[in-house]
């Protein structure tokens, strides 16, 4: 399995890292002798040693007033981290602007190897601290939106994770998700004293033989994956909602774990529709994998191009130079992701887009061509065993998936093709029986895209929206707008009322 299995749009896009300049940092490492502000910030306030401000190359940019930490991959300079020593800076910790986002203290990877265990910190300054007090296998990681990157795959083949966050809710969730990504049982939540929020305070108050008896006392992150009854009625008095909702999609509210399957009429636009939806939550900064099994993965990123630029397969062949370097910047950290597969290495995609990318929505494209894809013998058995699989994968992985499917061939039928029902998904029972949603397409008029919700945990019904053919947008919600409407629509959405 190689680096290149899952692609980003950015990475497709020609995205290139830009790179610090080791020249600047010179002059950071020269300058932090100089400069009082800088010396008793760091060994005042953080406590560091001379040896360790040495160790890690630490600068100074008097300019902005800024402790200067540089990141390496493979031994190379790849970003510059800094630390604002302004009383009241507007933003305290900033990178260098498109480089590369990788963990500090890449080096001690190869010692956790040994040592078949790794400390991960949240702060580069609470991984010094760890550091100086000799726990050598210690790492810091980005946190939150920039919390992806391949770095992610070096982790996981360490079979021991001590995970030492800042002691506040937030961090504490960004705790349990990487947790989740690295796997529960192997990782161990270190529990810090009340009074101290991270390493850097705990070692100016305690000893190594201190946190070596906390690293004992932690605990596995699978304690999390349980739910007690307290912890529901928690829930549910602090009326919390996180349910995904999509604006093309309606009726449906997504929870982790969740799976609809897709089906319309022939050249509905199944795929337009399902690239909607993934440039809506790539938008909103919910990580998606597009699984293209149909499809060229260039393709279907142009397909997206078309849809996320309001462009014609036509005109995005023309787009001037200067649009293609907006598109570029737009999409250079954008969370949406592509891969083919079948149904052999399903499960390890998902997992590794997981694991990487923090993947939170999977879309298929579509089912029966998985199917073809693999050697299994009987067509309807088969299908069987892979719905079955991806909501088995999507349950363990807390994932949200949308499999595309076809439906059976209508025999008899106008020019205009009949609203097909559950009835006419083509194959086993199980695409309708096993998934929690499913989405009917079709086209009641032209420049009309009708989404019907014919299977749901919460109400039933459909929807009519605008639909740019030539583009494969989905524009607005005209269900109740009449003068778009014909008289058919119109009888049908009143009745729909009651």
């Amino acid at each position: 399995m190689n680096d290149n299995d899952i692609v980003s749009i950015g990475s497709s896009m020609g995205k290139v890292y830009a790179r610090p300049k080791q020249h600047e940092l010179d002059m950071f490492i020269q300058d932090i002798s100089n400069w009082n502000v800088a010396r008793d910030y760091l060994k005042t306030y953080r406590n560091l040693n001379d040896e360790t401000i040495k160790n890690f190359n630490l600068g100074f940019d008097y300019y902005r007033n800024q402790i200067a930490i540089p990141e390496y991959k493979n031994k190379e300079l790849v970003n510059i981290g800094f630390r604002s020593l302004d009383k009241e800076p507007q933003v305290k910790y900033t990178k260098e602007r498109g480089c590369e986002n990788w963990i500090f203290n890449e080096e001690a990877l190869e010692l956790a190897k040994k040592n078949q265990s790794i400390l991960i910190c949240s702060n580069q300054f609470d991984a010094m601290s760890a550091w100086q007090a000799g726990f050598k296998s210690v790492v810091s990681v980005p946190v939150g939106k920039d919390a992806i990157g391949l770095w992610m795959e070096l982790l996981k083949s360490i079979p021991r994770i001590y995970i030492s966050f800042e002691a506040t809710s937030q961090m504490k969730k960004f705790g349990i998700g990487f947790a989740d990504r690295l796997g529960t049982d192997k990782c161990f939540e270190v529990k810090l004293p009340d009074e101290v929020i991270d390493l850097c305070s705990y070692f100016k108050q305690y000893t190594a033989e201190d946190f070596k008896q906390i690293l004992k006392e932690a605990r596995p992150y699978y304690k999390y994956t349980y739910t007690g009854l307290s912890d529901i009625i928690t829930s549910l008095r602090e009326k919390k909602d996180d349910d995904l909702t999509i604006s093309c999609l309606p009726f449906i509210s997504w929870k982790d774990g969740f799976t609809a399957v897709m089906s319309g009429v022939t050249n509905v636009g199944k795929t337009s529709v399902a690239l909607n939806v993934a440039n809506e939550l790539a938008t909103r900064d919910i990580p998606v994998l597009c699984l293209v099994i149909e499809r060229s993965i260039e393709d279907s990123g142009e397909r997206f191009l078309q849809i996320r630029y309001k462009e014609t397969k036509d005109s995005i062949k023309t787009i001037p130079s200067e649009k293609w370097d907006f598109i570029a910047k737009d999409t250079e950290t954008l969370p949406l992701y592509f891969a083919n597969t079948n149904i052999k290495r399903l499960e390890e995609i998902i997992v590794k887009s997981k694991t990487l990318f923090n993947t939170k929505f999977v879309i298929i494209d579509h089912l029966d061509k998985l199917i073809r894809n693999s050697s299994a013998g009987n067509y309807i058995v088969e299908q069987a065993f892979a719905i079955g699989e991806i909501v088995k994968i999507c349950q363990e992985n807390n994932i949200m998936a949308l499999v595309l499917h076809h439906i059976k061939k209508q025999e008899g039928v106008s020019t205009v093709p009949k609203k097909p029902s559950l009835n006419d998904l083509k194959g086993s029972g199980s695409i309708k029986d096993d998934p929690e949603a499913v989405i009917m397409l079709s086209i009641p008029d032209r420049n009309q895209l009708e989404v019907d919700i014919l299977k749901n945990k919460g109400p039933m019904g459909s929807r009519i929206y605008e639909f740019d053919t030539a583009t494969g947008v989905i524009g607005r919600d005209i269900s109740f707008v009449p003068e778009l409407l014909n008289e058919k629509q119109k009888v049908q959405m009143n009745f729909d009322k009651f």
